[in-house]
């Protein structure tokens, strides 16, 4: 059973970032990739003797790719809307932050799903690449996380 589309929901909580008249798209949630399993890594740990958290080396490089593209935070909703893609921080209540990033679509070359690797990846026409990781695997999500390139296309046609 797949889960139910928010996007309606999360433009709803990220209007105070939106301009009069712009449309949200498609909305969903994502986090930095690397992070469940970095979370996994220290859940594992916690019953040990002395608990270490996992920090490898592709938590560390998503981290640091994400930041080269303004992100700070783990946790984002990426919005399309007619005109942009806004990558906007969200607290682990829900609550929609700043925008970590905000680019006309004209300037987003491609956001790609990944399914065997539960990601979504972000292409910049400027070179920047960000790799977001979705809160479950690919089956159980909405459909919408599948037509971001699709939809990102239309917008670009359309505007």
């Amino acid at each position: 059973m797949r889960g139910r589309d928010r996007t309606r929901a999360i433009a709803s909580k990220v209007r105070h970032l939106l301009v009069d008249g712009e449309v949200v798209v498609a909305g969903v949630e994502l986090g930095l990739a690397g992070l469940a399993a970095a979370s996994l890594g220290a859940a594992a740990t916690a019953g040990d003797s002395a608990p270490s958290f996992r920090h490898d080396a592709e938590l560390a490089r998503s981290k640091a790719q994400a930041e080269d593209a303004g992100a700070k935070g783990v946790r984002f909703y990426l919005v399309l809307t007619d005109s942009r893609l806004l990558l906007v921080r969200r607290s682990v209540l829900g609550r929609a932050r700043e925008a970590a990033l905000d680019v006309g679509v004209e300037e987003v070359e491609a956001i790609r799903s990944r399914p065997q690797s539960h990601l979504v990846v972000v292409e910049l026409a400027d070179g920047r690449r960000i790799e977001l990781e979705t809160p479950k695997a690919f089956k159980f999500l909405p459909d919408v996380y599948r037509e971001l390139g699709r939809l990102l296309d239309q917008q670009r046609k359309a505007g």
